[in-house]
């Protein structure tokens, strides 16, 4: 595409073979020039509704990702049942209290993340000792196989029950898998009922 400046000079050289008045060439000559500085100018303009049309364009498609996503948030507690666990055995909280996007697992334990972004997570667990257990109770948070937070707690004895928490802010990545797992021991006994729980929402995508 030839640019405006060689189809200014192209048609200043057909116009000097067309006329003989050197006065009128030039006139022509600044009427052209004019033109073309009009349509510069229209360019520039043309170029700055495009770039706002873009941000327009860029500022929907966030909105209507965020709109379609919404709000992501879980909680889920073991029911009644007492557990007897071993080291590395998932901790699965299988009864909900509330799943906005539905991105936690009640049968294997693992919340997947629906986005990029920053999330609060929490777990609270009992130590629920029984005859065939013992009374510590030592569990982590896990992100993509590793830890990110520990809760431990300790029933002394069968009649005393004991309970520990953690909450933390981490950046997940869309598709990172978070699930709480007992550590260092087994047969740890995790209390059921309200007092162990496993919750966790986006504070914003990042």
């Amino acid at each position: 595409m030839n640019s405006p400046e060689f189809c200014i000079w192209t048609l200043f050289v057909l116009i000097s073979f067309a006329t003989s008045d050197g006065t009128q060439l030039w006139d022509q000559v600044d009427i052209l020039t004019s033109a073309n500085e009009e349509l510069v100018l229209r360019l520039g303009e043309l170029e700055n509704r495009l770039e706002h049309l873009e941000d327009g364009v860029s500022d929907h498609r966030q909105m209507s990702r965020r709109q379609h996503i919404g709000h992501t948030a879980f909680s889920y507690r073991i029911d009644t049942t007492k557990r007897t666990l071993d080291r590395n055995d998932p901790i699965v909280f299988p009864v909900k209290i509330t799943d906005l996007d539905g991105g936690y697992n009640s049968q294997t334990g693992i919340y997947t993340a629906p986005v990029d972004g920053v999330y609060m997570l929490s777990c609270s667990l009992l130590a629920d000792q029984s005859s065939a257990s013992i009374p510590q109770l030592h569990a982590s948070i896990m992100v993509d196989g590793k830890a990110v937070g520990k809760v431990f707690a300790y029933a002394d004895t069968a009649s005393h029950r004991d309970q520990g928490a953690s909450t933390i802010f981490v950046h997940l990545k869309q598709g990172s898998m978070v699930w709480v797992k007992v550590i260092d021991l087994d047969h740890v006994t995790v209390g059921g009922d309200m007092y162990s729980m496993f919750s966790g929402y986006l504070l914003f995508e990042y």
